[in-house]
């Protein structure tokens, strides 16, 4: 590709002739929004969490959530074992 300069007739445009600037500006507010987005998004994310944990917390003072537990589906499966006591467990 021949590259013509200002001397053989052609000039090169700025930038600023290529992208009008109201279209430059708007696309860096655009992108400004969508980074605030991200960061509220991340940040309720986050508190959100930090609530529910302290929720789960306080519905049993001193001791950990319970865990979800579900039946075997497996015909005539049995556990021998018994649960660990919570006093041995912790601490």
């Amino acid at each position: 590709m021949l590259i013509q300069t200002s001397s053989s007739g052609f000039v090169h445009p700025k930038g600023s002739d290529i992208t009008p600037r109201e279209v430059f500006q708007q696309r860096r507010q655009w992108l400004q929004r969508m980074a605030a987005l991200g960061v509220g998004t991340s940040l309720g994310a986050w508190a959100a969490r930090d609530a529910t944990a302290a929720m789960a917390a306080m519905a049993r003072p001193g001791k950990r959530p319970a865990l979800a537990a579900e039946a075997s589906k497996v015909e005539g499966a049995v556990v021998l074992d018994k649960p660990t006591a919570y006093a041995d467990v912790t601490g």
